[in-house]
C-alpha cells in the first residue's frame, strides 16, 4: 500500500470507530433495558392512526408531535417495542460521525479519535441513544447542522445555506431545546458580513418552521410544572452530570472529579491560546464554539429557571454532549499541533492537557460501563408485573395513579401485564385526552392477566395501588374513590421497582 493511500484512508478509522462504539453500546443497553413510562407514552402515541395522533397532541405532548409522527412511521414498518428505539440509536451513530468529521476537519487524527470517543462513551449520550425519546435525534440533527454550517462558511452558496437550515429545523422539531445551540453556531459565522447574513437568514427560516410547534407546546407548559427551581448544588450538578450521568442534577465526588479534569484541560488550552502567537483566530473561534455549545444550553436554562419557569434538567442538555466532545478533542488537537513546537515547558503543558482530556474520557466511559450493568434505569415494569401476576387474585382491585405529567404509567403496566383490553381502552382515550388520573380496574384473571373497568372500590377485596415517587397523600388520592380512613395502607412498606411503587391495601366496608 502506498503511503498516500494510507493517509487518505486514515480519517475513516477515527471517525468510524467511535460511531460503531456508541452504536454497539446503545444497542446492548436497548436490548437489556425494559421500556420506561415515557417510552410507553411514545409507543402509545406512535401506535395511533395519524389523524388520532394529531388530535391527541392537541391535549398533551404537542412538543413531541413531529417525533411521534416519525416513530409512527418506523413502528409501522417494524412493529416491535424495540423498533421505537432504533431512530435514537441511528441518531447517536450519526452524531458521533459528525463530531469525528468536525474534529478531523479542524484538528487532525488524534483529536478526531478523542472527540469521537468523548461522545461515544458519554453516559448521557449512550442512555439517550438507547431511549425512545427525541433527544438523540435532536442531537444528531444539530450535529448535521454544524457540519453543514462549516461547509457553508467555507464555500457559501444558496444550496449550502439550505442544507444548514434543514437539519437545524429538524433538530428543533425533534426537541425545542436543541435550538439553544443557535448562539454557539453563530460563532462559526461571526466576523464576515456575508457569512453572518447567510447564517442569520438560514436560522430565521428554521425558526419559522419550528414556531408553530413552539407556540402549541407553550400552551401545555403545565406538563413540566413538576420540575423544581434549581438549588446551587443541583444547578452545578446539572452540567457536571453531563459527564457522569447517574441521576438528574447530581453533584457528588465523581462529578467533582470530572469537573476538575475538564477545568484543568480547558485551562491549559487557554494558556496555549494566550502564550503562543502562532495560534490563529480560526483556532480560537473553534474552541470558543465548542465551549459555547457545551455551556450555553445550561446557562440559558439556569437563568430561565431562576427568573421565570424552572426547566433545568440534565436530559435537556443533550446538545452539551456535542460541545463537550469537541472541546476535549480541540484541547488535544491544539496541544499536539501547537504546543509541541514550543519549549520543554510548552511540551509539558501539551502532555498534561492531553492526559487530563483522555482521563476525563476514561471516567465517562467507566460510568457508561456501570450503566450497562443495570437491568433497568427508571421503571422496572417486568418485575412489578411478575409480582402482580404471582400475588394478586381474581376479584382483587387494581388502582393505577397517573398524574398529568406522567404519561405512560398506565400504558406501561398494561403492556407489561399483556392486558389487551386495558391497552385498547387506554389507546381509545388518548385522542380526546381522556386518560384519567385514577384508573380503577377489577382483576378478572391472572393467567392471562385480565382486568375490566370498575366504578367503585370493592371494600371486600384487596386493593393493589400502582403509583410513582413517594407516599401518596390524602390530596393525591382525592377523587380516586379511596377513603384513607377506611383503608389500611402503609406506603412506607410499598414495594419499589425503580421509581414505580406497588402498595397493598385492605378496606373496611
Amino acid at each position: 500500500m502506498q503511503p498516500t493511500a494510507r493517509i487518505a484512508r486514515w480519517p475513516i478509522v477515527p471517525i468510524a470507530v467511535p460511531a460503531a462504539v456508541i452504536g454497539i453500546l446503545a444497542s446492548v443497553m436497548a436490548v437489556r433495558t425494559p421500556l420506561w413510562r415515557d417510552e410507553y407514552a411514545t409507543l402509545s402515541f406512535a401506535s395511533l392512526p395519524l389523524g388520532e395522533l394529531w388530535r391527541a397532541v392537541t391535549h398533551v405532548d404537542a412538543v413531541l408531535a413531529p417525533y411521534y409522527t416519525l416513530i409512527h412511521v418506523v413502528h409501522g414498518v417494524v412493529p416491535s417495542d424495540l423498533s421505537i428505539r432504533l431512530p435514537s440509536i441511528a441518531g447517536a451513530v450519526t452524531a458521533a460521525a459528525c463530531v469525528g468529521w468536525l474534529a478531523h476537519h479542524w484538528w487532525g487524527g488524534p483529536a478526531t479519535l478523542v472527540a469521537g470517543l468523548a461522545f461515544a462513551l458519554n453516559p448521557l449520550a449512550v442512555q439517550l441513544a438507547a431511549t425512545a425519546r427525541p433527544y438523540a435525534l435532536a442531537t444528531a440533527f444539530l450535529a448535521l447542522a454544524a457540519v453543514a454550517l462549516v461547509k457553508a462558511t467555507e464555500r457559501p452558496s444558496a444550496i449550502r445555506w439550505i442544507l444548514f437550515a434543514v437539519p437545524l429545523a429538524a433538530a428543533g422539531l425533534m426537541h425545542l431545546f436543541a435550538l439553544l445551540a443557535v448562539p454557539a453556531l453563530a460563532i462559526l459565522a461571526v466576523g464576515r458580513r456575508r457569512l453572518f447574513l447567510g447564517w442569520a437568514a438560514s436560522t430565521a427560516a428554521a425558526m419559522l418552521v419550528v414556531a408553530p410547534i413552539a407556540l402549541l407546546a407553550y400552551s401545555q407548559r403545565d406538563q413540566v410544572a413538576w420540575i423544581g427551581r434549581p438549588s446551587p448544588r443541583s444547578a452545578v450538578g446539572a452540567i457536571a452530570s453531563v459527564m457522569t450521568y447517574q441521576a438528574d442534577g447530581r453533584f457528588g465526588p465523581w462529578e467533582a472529579v470530572a469537573s476538575a479534569l475538564l477545568l484543568v484541560s480547558v485551562g491549559l488550552s487557554i494558556l496555549i491560546l494566550v502564550r503562543l502567537p502562532t495560534v490563529t483566530a480560526s483556532e480560537r473561534m473553534r474552541l470558543l464554539f465548542a465551549a459555547a455549545l457545551f455551556l450555553f444550553p445550561w446557562l440559558f436554562l439556569l437563568a430561565y429557571s431562576l427568573v421565570l419557569t424552572p426547566y433545568l434538567r440534565t436530559q435537556y442538555l443533550a446538545p452539551s454532549t456535542l460541545g463537550l466532545a469537541l472541546l476535549l478533542g480541540g484541547n488535544v488537537g491544539l496541544a499536539l499541533n501547537r504546543a509541541t513546537r514550543a519549549s520543554s515547558g510548552g511540551r509539558a503543558v501539551a502532555l498534561t492537557g492531553t492526559t487530563t482530556a483522555i482521563a476525563l474520557v476514561v471516567v465517562m466511559g467507566s460510568f457508561t460501563g456501570v450503566s450497562l450493568t443495570k437491568p433497568w434505569r427508571v421503571d422496572d415494569y417486568p418485575s412489578l408485573a411478575s409480582v402482580l401476576q404471582a400475588e394478586a387474585q381474581p376479584g382483587d382491585d387494581l388502582l393505577v395513579v397517573q398524574l398529568y405529567n406522567e404519561l405512560g404509567v398506565a400504558a406501561g403496566l398494561a403492556h407489561s401485564l399483556a392486558d389487551e383490553g386495558f391497552i385498547g381502552e387506554l389507546q381509545s382515550q388518548l385522542p380526546d385526552g381522556a386518560q384519567p388520573k385514577y384508573n380503577l380496574r377489577a382483576i378478572e384473571e391472572t393467567a392471562p392477566f385480565t382486568t375490566s373497568p370498575r366504578e367503585t372500590i370493592d371494600t371486600a377485596a384487596t386493593l393493589w395501588i400502582v403509583y410513582t415517587r413517594g407516599a401518596l397523600t390524602d390530596a393525591d388520592l382525592l377523587g380516586s374513590g379511596l377513603d384513607p380512613e377506611r383503608c389500611d395502607i402503609v406506603f412506607d412498606d410499598a414495594a419499589e421497582f425503580g421509581i414505580l411503587r406497588l402498595a397493598r391495601a385492605e378496606c373496611a366496608p
